[in-house]
């Protein structure tokens, strides 16, 4: 009769047939179960990110209405961006160290050169650098950070198991799918973006993993947050055909939009990298906080803004001058580096151009109905 192992030695040895059943192509069983912890543990992080930042706007801004940047005085849209750039500057001075990057890029930065290894300090930095950014009303949006916070939850399941670094990878999808799903309530589209942008491969041992993963995420958001839409569509009307070329203009304005966007970040990434991180997020900080003097719909994540546009609130005027605003806001704050993402004010800034054509288009019917 062979002799009983003590616990520990029979823990390990499970572990050990884990690990090796993870690095085979056909765990599916595995991948699937480890996708479902990264998206319950995703879906939990996501939920007090995005807690302490409604909680914290509806502190501080008028009648307690989180993004209710509108009503503030001038000199405090002026200043509050400032004051968020200072403490940005003071945090990444001292805890940054070694690196500063963080969202997205730092993603796929771990992926491409070590394995889907993330750090910890990214982490933090990621948390509590985008917290402040969006609380202080920096024109950005808070899905890049989330898909940071889930890459990073992935990739430490991935080491405390000492899993193969295949398997690490799929994690790092799970959680970067799990947290897009979380924050935007959309548990399939979020799938497709992993698959194309962090796993840039389509399979099915990981595709299974990462649709788990993003589903269990969305109900953890769900339970604690509901399952309220972020952008308010009521009834869509039908296009016509005479309408076609208006939807292809939409197109090619916010195509131009897009374009100058990307270069505009580009563009200002390259003036400021002589200077020092501080410096950078001062300047963001400063040119929003200018801008926002005249046009407060620039701060803050957006979502408000884009729902009035969606639901033809905002006049013409309004509308054009909206989209530039945060077109120019959003850039100098990516460019300078400032540690939130560019989802969001993308949305705002299409919304914001196709509000712009559909009220175009109305006027133009009220004027023909008038003749």
């Amino acid at each position: 009769m062979k002799p009983k192992l003590p616990l520990s030695h029979r823990i390990t040895d499970s572990l050990d047939e884990f690990r090796l059943q993870t690095a085979k192509p056909d765990a599916l069983i595995q991948s699937s179960l480890l996708g479902l912890l990264v998206g319950l543990l995703t879906g939990c992080i996501l939920v007090v990110f995005i807690l302490i930042i409604d909680h914290s706007l509806s502190f501080w801004l008028p009648n307690h209405i989180a993004e209710n940047f509108e009503d503030l005085t001038p000199a405090s849209r002026l200043i509050a961006p400032i004051i968020g750039a200072s403490l940005l500057a003071i945090l990444f001075k001292l805890v940054a160290k070694d690196s500063a990057t963080v969202g997205v890029v730092n993603v796929l930065e771990r992926l491409r050169y070590y394995q889907g290894y993330l750090k910890f300090r990214g982490f933090v930095l990621q948390f509590v650098g985008a917290s402040i950014a969006l609380i202080s009303g920096q024109s950005m949006g808070r899905e890049g950070p989330a898909i940071h916070l889930g890459a990073y939850l992935g990739s430490v399941l991935g080491q405390s198991f000492g899993l193969p670094n295949n398997a690490t990878r799929t994690l790092v999808a799970c959680g970067s799918a799990a947290a897009i799903s979380a924050a935007f309530n959309t548990p399939l589209a979020d799938v497709i973006f992993a698959m194309e942008i962090i796993m840039v491969e389509y399979t099915f041992a990981s595709f299974i993993p990462i649709i788990i993963a993003a589903v269990a995420a969305t109900g953890v958001s769900r339970s604690f947050l509901g399952d309220e839409p972020l952008i308010a569509l009521l009834n869509i009307p039908s296009i016509s055909l005479t309408e076609m070329p208006f939807v292809i203009l939409i197109g090619l304005l916010v195509g131009f939009a897009s374009t100058l966007f990307t270069t505009l970040i580009r563009h200002v990434a390259e003036l400021t990298q002589p200077l020092s991180l501080g410096i950078r997020f001062l300047i963001a900080g400063s040119a929003t906080g200018m801008i926002a003097l005249l046009i407060p719909q620039v701060m803050g994540i957006g979502y408000d803004t884009l729902n009035a546009a969606v639901l033809g609130q905002l006049p013409m005027t309004l509308l054009l001058t909206i989209m530039i605003a945060k077109l120019f806001a959003t850039s100098i704050s990516v460019g300078c580096g400032m540690p939130a993402g560019l989802i969001s004010p993308s949305l705002v800034i299409g919304a914001v151009g196709g509000s712009l054509m559909a009220t175009f288009l109305s006027n133009n019917r009220q004027c023909s109905v008038c003749y």
